[in-house]
C-alpha cells in the first residue's frame, strides 16, 4: 500500500465515517513551480509543524538531484491530509505558470512510480522518504495545475538575452510577488582553479566577474592567468557555465554584478563549448563539477555538496555564507550588512483572485493554507546558515538591482553596529 493511501485512510479513522465528498475537502493541495535556486528553501519548509503537525510522520518524495529539482511532501495537519508539492525551473515560471485567465501545468514527482519510502531524517524531522530516479534514469514525473510561484527576483528584472534566446518581463498585473527572504547566491569555480601562486583562489572582484562572464577577458575564449590567476594544469582556458534566460539567478547577477556606472555590457549571450548554458542550477552544479577550469553562479546553499574540488570564491572579499564564522544566522553576516551585494527577495507568486476561485477551482481552504506557507516561509528559515530572513536583515532594497537602504528589525540598531561594524559601507 502507497503511504499516500495510508494517509487518507488515516484521516477515514480518525473522522468515522466519512462521505467521498468530505474526504475531498479533508485533503489540501499546493502546487509551486518556479525558482530552481529556491528548490532546497521550498523543499524543507513542510518540516514545520504549522504545515505537518507534530503527531504526523511526513511522507516525502524527492528526485535524485542534491539538492532536489521536485519535492512531494504528504502529512496530516488538524486532522486531514496536507500535499505540498514544488517543481524547480526557473524563476521566470514563477510568473508565466500563472497565466491571466486560464490555468499551466508543471512536471510534479509522479510517486506511483517512485520506490517505497523507508525511515529517514529531514532537516531534523522523521519521515519516511523516497529518492526517485538517478543520475542514469529520470524520475517519474506527471503534469498538475500550478497553484502558486516561486521567483529570485521581480517580474521586472526579466530582460535578458542568453544562450540564443530572450526573455521580457512576462505579464504580472493579475500576481502579487510577496517578497519572503534573501537568497544570496555564490561565484564558484571548478577544483583546478588556483590564485596565481598556486594556492586557493579565495576572492574575485566585480570587475574581474564581469570580463569573464561578459566573455571580455583578452586571448580567445580567456584564460585565468590573463587575470592574475592560475590553474593545476597546463590548460589555463576558462570554461564559464551559464544559465538560461528563465533563470532568476541570472536575473539577479545582471542586476547586482554585471550592471554599474559605465559598464554597459551583459553576459556573453552566445553558447560554446567553453560558454554553456545550462536550464536549472542543479545544471550549473554539474558544469562546474564537470569542467576543473570553469566558474560559474549559483544559489549560496548549495555550495556545501559541491563535488570534484569546486569551490565558493567571496567577491569583492565578501562571501554570502562564511563558514569561519559560527553556525546559524552569524554565517550571513556580509549578506545580512549589505556589504555582498550579489542577492534578490525571493518571492512567493500568487494570484490576486487567490486559488479557489476560477480558473483553478481549488477546494476551500486551499486559499488559508497558502497563506499559512507564505506565513510559515517568512518566519522560519530551513537554511539560517545560508538565507537570510527579514527580521535578521540589516538593509533592504526595493528593487532587484538596489540601492540597499537600512533598516533595524525589531529596533536593533546597537545590534547591526555591532554586526556591520567590519562589513564596510552600504553600496
Amino acid at each position: 500500500m502507497k503511504p499516500t493511501k495510508a494517509l487518507l485512510f488515516s484521516c477515514l479513522a480518525i473522522a468515522g465515517s466519512v462521505a467521498a465528498a468530505d474526504l475531498a475537502q479533508a485533503q489540501l493541495v499546493l502546487n509551486g513551480a518556479g525558482s530552481s535556486a529556491g528548490r532546497q528553501y521550498a523543499s524543507l519548509l513542510p518540516t514545520d509543524l504549522a504545515l505537518c503537525d507534530a503527531t504526523s510522520t511526513p511522507v516525502v518524495y524527492q528526485s535524485h538531484e542534491n539538492p532536489p529539482n521536485r519535492t512531494h511532501w504528504e502529512c496530516t495537519l488538524g486532522g486531514g491530509t496536507r500535499v505540498y508539492r514544488y517543481s524547480a525551473t526557473g524563476s521566470a515560471d514563477g510568473y508565466t505558470k500563472l497565466p491571466n485567465g486560464a490555468t499551466a501545468t508543471a512536471a510534479y514527482l509522479d510517486i506511483n512510480a517512485c520506490p517505497a519510502p523507508a525511515a529517514a531524517t529531514v532537516n531534523g524531522r522523521a519521515v519516511l522518504q523516497a529518492i526517485c530516479g538517478s543520475s542514469t534514469t529520470p524520475a517519474p514525473s506527471v503534469n498538475l495545475v500550478v497553484h502558486y510561484g516561486a521567483s529570485d527576483v521581480k517580474p521586472t528584472s526579466f530582460n535578458v538575452t542568453a544562450g540564443g534566446a530572450s526573455i521580457s518581463p512576462p505579464a504580472a498585473g493579475h500576481l502579487t510577488a510577496n517578497p519572503i527572504v534573501a537568497v544570496p547566491f555564490s561565484i564558484v569555480v571548478g577544483g583546478n582553479v588556483r590564485a596565481g601562486n598556486g594556492t586557493t583562489l579565495l576572492s574575485l572582484s566585480k570587475a574581474e566577474v564581469r570580463q569573464i562572464l561578459s566573455g571580455d577577458v583578452e586571448g580567445g575564449g580567456g584564460d585565468w592567468t590573463t587575470l592574475g590567476h592560475n590553474t593545476t594544469t597546463g590548460n589555463k582556458a576558462i570554461t564559464v557555465c551559464q544559465r538560461t534566460v528563465i533563470s532568476g539567478t541570472l536575473a539577479a547577477l545582471m542586476q547586482t554584478v554585471m550592471q554599474s556606472p559605465g559598464w554597459f555590457g551583459g553576459i556573453n549571450p552566445v553558447a560554446s563549448a567553453t560558454n554553456i548554458f545550462n536550464p536549472s542550477s542543479s545544471n550549473v552544479k554539474s558544469c562546474v563539477e564537470n569542467n576543473p577550469n570553469s566558474i560559474g553562479y549559483i544559489d549560496s546553499d548549495t555550495v556545501p555538496t559541491l563535488l570534484n574540488g569546486a569551490y565558493q570564491v567571496a567577491l569583492d572579499g565578501f562571501l554570502p555564507s562564511n563558514p569561519a564564522l559560527p553556525a546559524g544566522i552569524d554565517r550571513t553576516r556580509d549578506l545580512r550588512c549589505g556589504k555582498y551585494t550579489y542577492w534578490s527577495d525571493w518571492v512567493i507568486v500568487t494570484r490576486n483572485s487567490g486559488i479557489e476561485a476560477a480558473p483553478v477551482n481549488a477546494a476551500a481552504g486551499s486559499n488559508a493554507l497558502l497563506t499559512t506557507l507564505q506565513n510559515r516561509a517568512i518566519a522560519v528559515n530551513p537554511l539560517p546558515n545560508f538565507w537570510g530572513r527579514t527580521d535578521d536583515m540589516f538593509v533592504f532594497k526595493s528593487e532587484d538591482r538596489g540601492p540597499h537602504n537600512w533598516f533595524s528589525p525589531n529596533g536593533a540598531g546597537a545590534v547591526a553596529s555591532t554586526v556591520c561594524s567590519n562589513a564596510g559601507s552600504i553600496q
